[in-house]
C-alpha cells in the first residue's frame, strides 16, 4: 500500500513538472491523475504474471537423495581404514585364535558395516520425514528397502578397499576418490542430460541408481514395482561385491 501511494505521488509530481508554466492548475492535475490511476487500477494495460516452467522446483526433493547417498557412502567406505589398521596391528589374526573362522570374521565385519550404515540411513530418513514431510509411511518402507541394498553394496565395496589397501592412508585416499567420482558421475547435485557422454558414464556409478530410486519415491510416489531397474542393479552389485570382497579378504597381509 505504501509503495502504491509513493508511486501516485511520483506520477503527480512528474506531471506537474511537465505542465509547469502552461496554465494548468494543480487541482486539475490532481483530479486528472487520480482519475487515470483509478482507471488503470481497474483495468491495467500491463499485467505481470509469475509462472514456473516445468513445475515448481523443490530444493529439498532435488538435493536430499544425493546428500543421503553421498554421506552414507563416504561414511561406510572410510570405515575400511579401521579394518586396515586392525590387520596391521594383528587384531584380526588374534581373533582367529578363538573359534572364529576367516569366513565368520568376514561375515562379522560385513554385518557390522551394513548395520552401521543402515542406522545412519534410518536416522536421515526419519529426520527427513518428520521435518520436511517428504514421503508417506508406505514410501518410507520402499526407501528402507532401497537403502538396505545400497548399504549392503557400499559395505562390500568398503571391504574390497580394505583388502587392496596396504596402509590407512591408502584406504582413506581410495575411499575419497571413489566417493567423489561416483558423486560426480551419479549426478548427485545436478541433472545429467540424456544422450550425452556423461549420461553413458553415469551408468557405472552406484549413486546413479540410488539417487534415481530415492527421487522417484520422494517426488513421484513410485513403488517397489516401479524401481525394477534400480533394484536389480543394486542387488547385482551386492552379489558381485560379496564375491569379490570375500575372495580378496585377508586377515594377514599376503596370508589367508
Amino acid at each position: 500500500e505504501a509503495d502504491a501511494v509513493s508511486r501516485e505521488l511520483q506520477v503527480r509530481r512528474q506531471v506537474l513538472i511537465a505542465l509547469a508554466g502552461k496554465g494548468v492548475s494543480e487541482e486539475q492535475v490532481r483530479t486528472t491523475v487520480e482519475g487515470l490511476l483509478e482507471k488503470e487500477r481497474r483495468a491495467p494495460a500491463v499485467d505481470v504474471v509469475d509462472s514456473t516452467i516445468g513445475g515448481e522446483v523443490s530444493l529439498v526433493d532435488q538435493f536430499m537423495p544425493g546428500i543421503m547417498s553421498m554421506f552414507v557412502l563416504m561414511a561406510i567406505t572410510l570405515g575400511s581404514r579401521a579394518l586396515v589398521e586392525e590387520r596391521k596391528k594383528g587384531t584380526l589374526e588374534r581373533l582367529l585364535s578363538t573359534r572364529l573362522s576367516v569366513a565368520e570374521l568376514y561375515m562379522g565385519k560385513l554385518t557390522a558395516g551394513v548395520a552401521r550404515g543402515f542406522v545412519q540411513v534410518l536416522i536421515l530418513l526419519v529426520l527427513a520425514g518428520l521435518v520436511f514431510r517428504l514421503f508417506s509411511a508406505f514410501e518410507f518402507l520402499s526407501l528402507l528397502l532401497v537403502s538396505l541394498l545400497f548399504v549392503a553394496a557400499a559395505s562390500t565395496l568398503a571391504l574390497i578397499i580394505a583388502s587392496i589397501a596396504r596402509t590407512e592412508d591408502q584406504a582413506i585416499s581410495i575411499s575419497i576418490v571413489f566417493t567423489m567420482a561416483t558423486v560426480m558421475l551419479g549426478g548427485t547435485f545436478f541433472e545429467i542430460p540424456e544422450d550425452t557422454f556423461l549420461s553413458l558414464t553415469s551408468k557405472v556409478a552406484l549413486n546413479t541408481y540410488v539417487n534415481s530410486a530415492f527421487k522417484a519415491i520422494m517426488s513421484g510416489g513410485a513403488g517397489v514395482a516401479d524401481l525394477a531397474t534400480e533394484l536389480i542393479v543394486l542387488a547385482g552389485t551386492v552379489v558381485v561385491g560379496l564375491i569379490l570382497s570375500r575372495t580378496l579378504f585377508r586377515v594377514v597381509i599376503g596370508g589367508r
